[in-house]
């Protein structure tokens, strides 16, 4: 059993010195422009009491005064990061959690620090999750990564995996020799994040690596595809020129409602077409190196044939999980905000269909906060029983098609002590009557799967400037111009933050 890879932080780091620095990030969404010139005043850092303490202060608002800037050379945030930090505040320092990594080594040493604070008496105060990992390891574990991007879901499974395998055997052993999950196909139609999976440590490496969704489709199949797409953009445009131009705020409504409608059928469509018989081929182009991959290689859909033939009589019974992070542009709040009329529609379409003929037993979906939850419950409901995490409860719930989004908690790695704001809905699926996640006999709702991730929530403490690897008067200059240029533009703005 291999250990877990827990990078180990070197001196390239000019800031590492400013761990105990209050919470940042690096990434934020920008806001849309202000119809005047806005006062902005740069937040620098405080003391860690402070921060936690004191709310920052809200926007400015409207003013006709040229842009006014206060820069702490030492130390301050560029626009995007106020705002970050303002969102991390809100989110975490009313809560009673504990206080995050304050070195960059302790921050990439969370595989131990998440199975150690997991498995204690707090979390798991009747051992059921030590139990339930041991049942685990008896099975093997195959996982199938679409829009795999550089590997992070497969690589952070099999070290979370490893991580706990040591600690409960250092416990108590007792845990089979397993060698985790091993991610079995990869696809991304980016060919620069293919040659990042091919270039992955053997331990990490998914054993196929595959182009996009697309290419595991029969042949035909797109056309019908593009055929829809044009029948719908033509019907679409002759609702449009229906509308009256002249409504006013009415008009911006009907719009909305007309693009949401035409959306719907859109995606209603492409899944029609996708579920019929045949749709999707059992091998495909793999861009692994060697002669054994030339061919094409083994789909998600081609093994879920291979396993119903052979399962039963090679006693064949693996734990499948199929992960996909679907593309955001056309759902994010910054993209192209296209809605299911943007291009990302057909993926989206693939990957679900490619669900229902595969039927893994987990399904772990993540996208930006705009994405419509409901279309996992709709298309997938019939077999899977959908989880989200709660804001206001520790437990797991089912969510309707016709919940609200602002119950659902948005994950972002600033609640787990990482300086990066990047807030992400997760949908868990675990088939129905074949995985259940909530534990039956729990004495509380931390004993339930997901709403035990709350035990992972920490107070970010490291700036982002630790994994900055300029001299620090680079970083010094770069910030004083970043701070300049935002609070000149007319697209900076704090409204959102």
């Amino acid at each position: 059993m291999s250990e877990p890879n827990e990078a180990q932080a070197g001196s390239k780091s000019s800031s590492s010195s400013s761990s105990s620095s209050s919470s940042s990030s690096d990434a934020g969404s920008p806001a849309s422009p202000p119809s005047k010139k806005m006062k902005v005043q740069v937040q620098v850092h405080d003391q860690e009491q402070n921060f936690e303490q004191k709310e920052p202060p809200e926007p400015k608002g409207e003013s006709d005064s040229e842009p006014d800037v206060n820069v702490d050379t030492q130390s301050f945030h560029i626009i995007n990061s106020i705002r970050a930090a303002k969102y991390a505040q809100k989110e975490l320092v009313k809560a009673d959690i504990p206080t995050g990594p304050e070195s960059l080594e302790d921050l990439f040493r969370w595989p131990k620090r998440y199975c150690e604070t997991l498995l204690s008496d707090l979390c798991d105060p009747n051992g059921v999750s030590a139990e339930r990992f041991r049942e685990l390891c008896k099975r093997e574990i195959k996982h199938h990564e679409s829009f795999a991007g550089s590997g992070a879901a497969g690589i952070s499974m099999r070290m979370a995996f490893s991580a706990l395998h040591r600690h409960i055997n250092q416990r108590g052993g007792g845990v089979p020799e397993n060698d985790g999950p091993k991610t079995i196909t990869s696809c991304d139609i980016d060919r620069n994040c293919r040659a990042a999976l091919n270039s992955l440590h053997e331990e990490f490496r998914p054993t196929h690596i595959q182009g996009g969704l697309e290419e595991r489709l029969n042949s035909g199949v797109v056309e019908k595809l593009d055929s829809i797409l044009a029948a719908t953009k033509f019907n679409l445009s002759i609702a449009m020129s229906e509308v009256d131009m002249d409504d006013g705020e009415n008009m911006e409504i009907r719009i909305q409602k007309i693009q949401a409608k035409f959306g719907e059928e859109l995606l209603d469509q492409y899944m029609s077409v996708l579920t019929e018989p045949g749709t999707f081929q059992l091998s495909a182009p793999c861009h692994c190196p060697g002669q054994s991959h030339a061919k094409g290689c083994i789909t998600p859909v081609g093994e879920a044939k291979l396993l119903k033939e052979l399962g039963q009589s090679q006693g064949l019974n693996p734990l499948r999980i199929a992960s996909g992070g679907t593309s955001c542009v056309d759902v994010s709040s910054i993209g192209a905000k296209a809605g299911l009329l943007g291009d990302s529609t057909r993926s989206l379409a693939i990957w679900l269909a490619e669900r229902l003929e595969s039927l893994e037993e987990v399904i772990i979906h993540e996208c930006t906060s705009g994405f419509l939850r409901w279309v996992l419950i709709k298309y997938l409901g019939k077999h899977y029983d959908f989880h989200l995490l709660l804001r206001d409860k520790s437990s797991i719930c089912q969510p309707e098609m016709n919940d609200t989004e602002s119950d659902a908690y948005l994950l972002s790695p600033h609640a787990y002590g990482w300086p990066a704001h990047r807030p992400r809905l997760y949908q868990v699926g675990t088939k129905r009557n074949v995985v259940a996640l909530r534990d039956p006999y729990s004495v509380d709702g931390m004993s339930s799967g997901l709403g035990r991730v709350k035990c992972l929530f920490t107070k970010t403490v490291l700036d982002s400037s630790v994994f900055m690897v300029a001299s620090e008067e680079e970083v010094k200059e770069a910030r004083q111009k970043a701070a300049r240029q935002a609070a000149q533009s007319s697209d900076a703005s704090l409204n959102q933050a």
